[in-house]
């Protein structure tokens, strides 16, 4: 892999790793009390004393827990992806060890498969 192609990479992940901080913080402030920094949790809403309020509360807060465990998923692929350039293994297929298509890893910058192990999965 060229080192062009590596450093547009690096850019589009810390540029994704940017964007999915920001979107957690706005879905929540950040957990200062747990080890780990990049944890975050969602602040449950206060729409009132009502039962409706209370019934739209935890749909809501519920839905944001979704999408808070799905950003951050997203969060630690682009980090191990990060970690992946920086170790010189970016672009090898976790599975067979063969090269991840170009066309993947443009798409898709933190692939850790190629689409044939991908499927396989």
């Amino acid at each position: 892999m060229d080192q062009e192609f590596l450093n547009e990479m690096r850019t589009r992940l810390r540029e994704e790793k940017v964007r999915l901080t920001e979107t957690l913080e706005h879905l929540g402030v950040r957990d200062q009390t747990v080890r780990n920094k990049e944890d975050f949790d969602p602040t449950f809403p206060q729409y009132g004393d009502t039962e409706d309020d209370n019934i739209a509360e935890v749909s809501d807060f519920a839905n944001t827990l979704d999408a808070q465990n799905r950003l951050e998923k997203s969060l630690e692929e682009v980090d191990q992806a990060l970690g992946r350039i920086a170790q010189g293994t970016y672009g090898i297929c976790e599975q067979c060890k063969k090269p991840i298509e170009v066309e993947r890893l443009k798409a898709f910058p933190a692939a850790r498969m190629c689409l044939t192990c991908e499927k396989k999965r």
